[in-house]
C-alpha cells in the first residue's frame, strides 16, 4: 500500500530535483506543467509551481525520496526577497485570520514566529494558504506547524461569537476588530521571540496599517497583497483555520446540527431558523450579528 506525501520547493529548483532523480535512474515523463518521475513502485510528480506529490510504496527508493525533500536546502529569506520583494530579518512573524466571512463560529486570528530554518522546513512541508487545503491536509499541516515552530512561537486569538458581537456593537467596523486582533497576536508572539518584523495580508487601508504599526514598537510591519504567499502568514492561516474548524465542530455538536461554513444559502437558512425559533439573543452566542439577514 502506497503512502502519499506532499512537499514544496522553490519553483526555480524544480529542474534541480528532476536532474537529481533522473540521475538515479528514475524514468521521466510529463508535460509543460508537471514532470513525473518513477522507479520501481515509487513515483514523484513535480509541478512547475514547486508542489511535489509523492506516492511512496515502501520500496528501497521511498526513504531516499522522503529524505531528499525533507532536507532540501535553500535560503528562505533570499527567496522571499527575490520572489516577494520582502526583506526579512533573522526572526519574524506572520498573522492571518479565519471566520471573517462566516455567519457562524468565532473570528480566529493566529500569529506564527519563524526564523530562516523554520521557514524553510515549513515551506518544504507544503504549508500554504489554508483555502487551498482539504480538511485532512489542514489537520496534518496544523500539527506539522506546531511541531516545527513550537508552541511558544504561536499565538491564537479566538474571539467567540458573543465576544465578537460585543466588539462589533462598540466598533461597528470589521477591519478595526481585525486590526486589534492581529496586533494583539503579533505583539504576544513577538515579545516572546524577539521578532523584529511581521507580515500580514493587506486587509485594510494604509491608515489602519499605520495604526497597527505604532502599536508594535520595534517591529517593522509589512502589509502585502496576497499575504499568504509568505510562509509565516501561510502558517498562521493554517493554524487559524484549523482552530476555526474545531470551534465550528464544538458549536455544531452542542446544537445537534452540522454548521455550514461561509455565508451562503445554507448558512442564511439556518441563521433565520435559529432566530425564528430561539431568538436573536441566542443567535448572537453562535453566529455573527454584523451580517444582514
Amino acid at each position: 500500500m502506497s503512502v502519499r506525501c506532499r512537499f514544496r520547493i522553490p519553483e526555480s529548483d524544480v529542474q534541480k530535483a528532476v536532474d537529481f532523480f533522473s540521475g538515479l535512474g528514475f524514468s521521466v515523463s510529463g508535460n509543460s506543467s508537471v514532470t513525473n518521475l518513477k522507479r520501481e513502485k515509487s513515483s514523484i510528480s513535480l509541478y512547475t509551481s514547486g508542489t511535489v506529490i509523492c506516492e511512496l510504496a515502501g520500496d528501497m527508493y521511498s526513504e531516499l525520496v522522503r529524505d531528499y525533500f525533507v532536507s532540501f536546502q535553500f535560503d528562505y529569506r533570499e527567496y522571499a526577497n527575490r520572489v516577494l520583494d520582502l526583506p526579512l530579518p533573522a526572526v519574524w512573524a506572520g498573522s492571518d485570520e479565519s471566520g471573517k466571512g462566516d455567519y457562524f463560529g468565532p473570528l480566529v486570528v493566529a500569529a506564527v514566529c519563524v526564523n530562516d530554518d523554520k521557514a524553510r522546513r515549513l515551506f518544504i512541508s507544503g504549508v500554504t494558504d489554508s483555502k487551498r487545503l482539504s480538511s485532512a491536509e489542514l489537520k496534518r499541516l496544523n500539527e506539522c506547524i506546531f511541531d516545527i515552530a513550537g508552541r511558544n512561537c504561536i499565538e491564537i486569538i479566538c474571539i467567540s461569537p458573543s465576544s465578537f458581537n460585543r466588539l462589533y456593537d462598540r466598533m461597528q467596523n470589521m477591519n478595526d476588530i481585525l486590526a486589534w486582533a492581529h496586533q494583539k497576536a503579533l505583539s504576544a508572539v513577538s515579545s516572546r521571540n524577539a521578532c523584529t518584523a511581521a507580515v500580514i495580508d493587506k486587509f485594510s487601508t494604509d491608515r489602519t496599517v499605520d495604526r497597527m504599526s505604532k502599536s508594535l514598537p520595534g517591529v517593522a510591519l509589512h502589509a502585502i497583497t496576497r499575504g499568504e504567499r509568505e510562509i509565516a502568514v501561510a502558517a498562521a492561516s493554517v493554524v487559524a483555520s484549523a482552530r476555526f474548524a474545531k470551534e465550528m465542530d464544538t458549536i455544531g455538536n452542542a446544537m445537534g446540527v452540522q454548521i455550514p461554513f461561509g455565508a451562503g444559502e445554507s448558512a442564511v437558512k439556518l441563521a433565520k431558523t435559529i432566530i425564528s425559533e430561539q431568538g436573536r439573543d441566542y443567535f448572537r452566542t453562535v453566529g455573527k450579528a454584523n451580517f444582514r439577514l
